[in-house]
C-alpha cells in the first residue's frame, strides 16, 4: 500500500510538474499549442520550433539582434538545426526584427503562414513581397518603417491587425506606400490604395501616403 501510495504521488508531482512548466501561444485561427523551447541559429538568424517540424523567426530583436554583411535579409523555407534536423518556417514572431536598421529588403518564404506583431516595426525595409499564403499579419508589423510603392497583399490574409501598416513618413520615415489585393480576394477589397472590406463598407487601413481624405467608394 505505501509502495503504490508513493508511486502515485511521484507521478503527480511529476505530472504537476510538468505541466507547470508548459507555456502556450496561438495560431492565426487561436487554436492554443505549447511553445517549443528548441532555438538554434542558421545563416545568423535565430528561430525557435513551434513543433517538430516547424519553427519561427525570433532573432533580430534585442539580445537576438543579428548582424548581416547585405541589405537583403533572406529567410527561406526550410532551416537546419547543428543536428541536421530540418524544419520549415511558418512564422514570423513577434517583434521578430523590430528596430533592426540594417536592411532594406527581404524576402519570406512561400511556407510563411503568419507575420507576427510589430515584426518589422521601425525597421529599414523599403521593399517587401508578402508570399501567397500567408493568412495573418499583426497589428503594427510594418509600423515605421520606409516602404514605399505598392504593398501587394495575398488573397490568403485572413485578418489584419490594427496599424499593421501605419506610421510611414513619421518620426524621421520616409516611407510611403499604398495597398492593393486581388479582386478575387475573399476578405478584403482595396480602392485607390485603402484597404476595405469585402463589399467596401468598412475602411480597415490607410497608409500614411493615401492622406486624410478617404471618399467610400459607391
Amino acid at each position: 500500500m505505501k509502495k503504490t501510495l508513493f508511486t502515485f504521488v511521484v507521478l503527480f508531482v511529476v505530472a504537476f510538474g510538468a505541466k507547470a512548466q508548459m507555456h502556450y501561444d496561438y495560431d492565426y485561427l487561436g487554436n492554443k499549442y505549447e511553445i517549443g523551447w528548441h532555438t538554434f541559429f542558421y545563416d545568423s538568424v535565430l528561430y525557435r520550433t513551434l513543433t517538430d517540424s516547424t519553427v519561427e523567426v525570433i532573432g533580430g530583436s534585442g539580445a537576438y539582434q543579428p548582424t548581416w554583411s547585405s541589405n537583403i535579409l533572406t529567410i527561406p523555407s526550410t532551416v537546419y538545426d547543428s543536428a541536421g534536423t530540418a524544419y520549415t518556417v511558418t512564422r514570423l514572431g513577434i517583434q521578430s526584427l523590430e528596430n533592426y536598421l540594417g536592411i532594406d529588403s527581404v524576402e519570406l518564404p512561400e511556407t510563411l503562414l503568419e507575420i507576427g506583431e510589430d515584426a518589422f516595426h521601425y525597421t529599414d525595409i523599403a521593399h517587401i513581397t508578402i508570399p501567397q499564403g500567408v493568412r495573418r499579419i499583426g497589428s503594427w508589423a510594418f509600423s515605421a518603417t520606409r516602404l514605399t510603392g505598392t504593398v501587394v497583399l495575398p488573397d490568403s490574409l485572413e485578418y489584419i491587425g490594427p496599424g499593421a501598416f501605419a506610421g510611414q513618413n513619421t518620426a524621421g520615415r520616409l516611407g510611403s506606400t499604398a495597398l492593393y489585393i486581388s479582386p478575387s480576394a475573399p476578405r478584403f477589397c482595396t480602392v485607390e490604395g485603402v484597404l476595405y472590406n469585402k463589399d467596401t463598407t468598412v475602411v480597415l487601413m490607410a497608409t500614411r501616403g493615401i492622406g486624410n481624405d478617404i471618399t467610400m467608394p459607391q
